[in-house]
């Protein structure tokens, strides 16, 4: 696992590609985050060398810490036994109080990404159980495809610096893409934050969040 060195993070952030923590979570992320990368490809139209670069220089920008957990991209659905353990192992390692994961969308590695996600973070007796996952919303499950719904389903908001997340955005450069382009976060942005009556905001949708007097509630 090629990573930056980390201490214990309050927040994980689960990404399946470079990006998809700028595009998802700009409003969390920030110092006590770890954002962990399934993989990062080098079959693209940039090198391998240049996505790590462009993960720096956004992990500077935001403050937070990062991972790259190694997994094979595109072909995540292979490997997805080991993509729950490598989750469950991390949970346990980290211990965070809270994980942003990503939503399914028609992206096949996201499909994958969630459900192990969804998984790794079942109620269990033999690891640590996280109060409070939220899977967060991405351009391609907001735009959707032609004649479909978007079938996800916002509960939770967070006020977005929209001008932050967009300079985020531009240094993830080799991903800058029309179908996400900067007028579609901002449309994003607008339409979440009318919902919430803020001017700008993210939208979560609330997985599990459980409210506890006291953290000896949780049974086990």
């Amino acid at each position: 696992m090629r990573s930056q060195v980390t201490t214990h993070r309050a927040t994980l952030v689960i990404a399946p590609h470079a990006d998809d923590e700028v595009l998802g979570c700009a409003s969390v992320i920030g110092a006590d985050t770890l954002v962990v990368y399934l993989g990062i490809d080098d079959f693209h139209m940039v090198d391998r060398a240049t996505r790590l670069e462009e993960i720096v220089a956004v992990s500077r920008y935001f403050g937070f810490a990062w991972r790259v957990a190694e997994f094979p991209v595109n072909r995540y659905y292979t490997e997805y036994r080991a993509i729950v353990q490598h989750i469950e192992d991390l949970i346990d390692e980290v211990q965070p109080s809270r994980v942003f994961i990503p939503s399914a969308s028609y992206n096949q590695d996201h499909r994958t990404a969630s459900e192990a996600c969804h998984t790794a973070m079942r109620q269990h007796d033999r690891h640590y159980f996280v109060r409070e996952v939220l899977a967060y919303e991405e351009p391609d499950m907001y735009v959707g495809r032609a004649g479909e719904p978007s079938h996800f389903e916002p509960s939770y908001f967070r006020p977005l610096d929209i001008e932050k997340k967009l300079c985020g955005y531009r240094l993830h450069a080799s991903q800058v893409r029309g179908h996400r382009s900067e007028s579609i976060l901002r449309g994003m942005a607008a339409h979440r934050g009318a919902q919430s009556m803020l001017s700008a905001a993210e939208a979560f949708h609330v997985v599990r969040w459980v409210e506890l007097a006291e953290p000896r509630q949780i049974l086990g």
